[in-house]
């Protein structure tokens, strides 16, 4: 949120800033050379040449990940057969352990990329959509900016430049919802994002159930956790995502409220943990990860408010 504030704050400045200095590149590109009539129409012309680079450039595009779509529907078959092999062979047949369970890696990491390209395909109506959202900002009049003062007819490039960004974004910006209505993009696949944070959650939630299993559970001084935090702690772990299991205003400094604290940060850094490698070897989509470190986020959130009192 910080991050994203801090770029919509260095944006809005920046097309302040053309706002603020296109008088004075109007009477520059007056006094010097070509018209400003005639750096508009050159603006306008690159302004149609970019957005049919755009397109040509994105057709290929789609066609190529059309076929990597055919292509992970023939091989997907292969992998599962290959899986279910391993899943069959007795550990000690033919592989060691160690090569075994690395093989096992990458034939996840590559059921998961098949996965993504039958399921994110991009097809005609999107390679649409995508082709006309080339829209032109701030980084192009950023970059017409940094052209040294002494180079031929610069305030008339910059003037082009200012142009390009104008129209695309005005011409581009404001039809592209009409683009996407007209194209009839489907929308995401809602129960299926819902079941794949569910399974996710599922997965963190194990994390921290392992985290919280072992016998030998102690404090950073040694001594054991108290058994009735303990098992607080593993009750309140299958709801972690939920961050609605402290009802209670607890006191802070109470032993075994501190104890239950790092109970809960204990499993917590094992759900993140967990979360690294879901994120690694790419089983999940974006959205359902961004979900799961949401959720972590907010527990952490709420364990550090609780040490505060």
């Amino acid at each position: 949120m910080n991050w994203r504030t801090v770029a919509f704050l260095l944006e809005s400045g920046l097309f302040l800033l053309m706002g603020l200095s296109l008088k004075a590149l109007i009477d520059d590109a007056s006094d010097s050379g070509p018209s400003v009539g005639s750096a508009v129409l050159l603006g306008l012309a690159a302004s149609a040449l970019v957005i049919a680079v755009r397109i040509v450039f994105v057709a290929p595009l789609v066609l190529g990940l059309r076929r990597q779509e055919r292509r992970a529907a023939t091989e997907r078959p292969r992998l599962d057969e290959l899986r279910a092999r391993l899943d069959e062979q007795a550990p000690s047949d033919h592989l060691a352990p160690a090569r075994e369970e690395r093989l096992r890696e990458r034939a996840q990491r590559v059921a998961a990329d098949l996965d993504f390209h039958l399921n994110e395909s991009l097809g005609w109506r999107g390679g649409i959509v995508l082709g006309w959202a080339g829209m032109r900002g701030a980084i192009t009049v950023a970059a017409a900016q940094t052209l040294p003062e002494d180079t031929p007819h610069r305030p008339q490039l910059v003037l082009i430049a200012y142009v390009v960004a104008v129209t695309t974004l005005l011409c581009q910006g404001l039809s592209l919802p009409m683009v996407i209505r007209a194209a009839k993009v489907p929308g995401d696949d809602r129960e299926r994002l819902r079941e794949e944070e569910q399974k996710l959650f599922a997965q963190l939630a194990a994390a921290g159930a392992a985290a919280l299993a072992g016998p030998g559970l102690a404090d950073p001084d040694g001594k054991p956790f108290d058994p009735d935090t303990v098992a607080r702690a593993r009750s309140a772990n299958s709801e972690v995502l939920a961050v609605d299991h402290l009802k209670a205003a607890d006191d802070g400094a109470d032993p075994l409220q501190r104890q239950y604290q790092q109970l809960c940060v204990l499993a917590l850094d094992a759900q993140r943990t967990q979360l690294g490698i879901a994120r690694s070897r790419g089983t999940y989509s974006s959205s359902a990860l961004a979900t799961g470190q949401r959720a972590l986020d907010k527990e952490e959130a709420r364990l550090q408010r609780m040490r505060d009192g």
